[in-house]
């Protein structure tokens, strides 16, 4: 829970090189696949967006209109020079984390510890 919302964050270890790789475009459908250590980890994203749709769902249930963003963190893995997303998906590290939730936003801290004790008796912790 920050000041910008709630983030939905999957702490990933993988070892090697990420790589998003894009295709198509102009004629055709853009494609975009995330790639570690020469292996396509697209699947990541799957589960991101399961975990960002359930904590969504649960908020709208109770009219909390919260900005809801999921993020990948990497720890292992070699990441872009100048950062890196996909599908409006960020992929960072561990400092890159830390600055993306440090971000000013308009969600007040009495607001926040209300929405984080809510959704914390409706899902079990990590």
């Amino acid at each position: 829970m920050t000041a910008t919302g709630v983030w939905i964050v999957d702490a990933q270890t993988h070892q090697g090189t990420l790589e998003v790789r894009r295709s198509g475009g102009l004629f055709s459908p853009r494609i975009e696949r995330l790639y570690i250590g020469g292996r396509d980890k697209s699947s990541l994203l799957d589960g991101l967006a399961g975990q960002v749709d359930a904590v969504r769902t649960v908020l709208a249930a109770v009219s909390a209109d919260v900005p809801v963003r999921g993020a990948l963190c990497f720890v292992g893995t070699e990441l872009p020079w100048f950062g890196s997303s996909i599908a409006g998906i960020p992929l960072v590290g561990r400092r890159g984390l830390a600055k993306l939730l440090k971000q000013p936003g308009g969600l007040a801290p009495d607001d926040r510890a209300a929405l984080a004790a809510y959704l914390e008796g409706r899902f079990i912790p990590a």
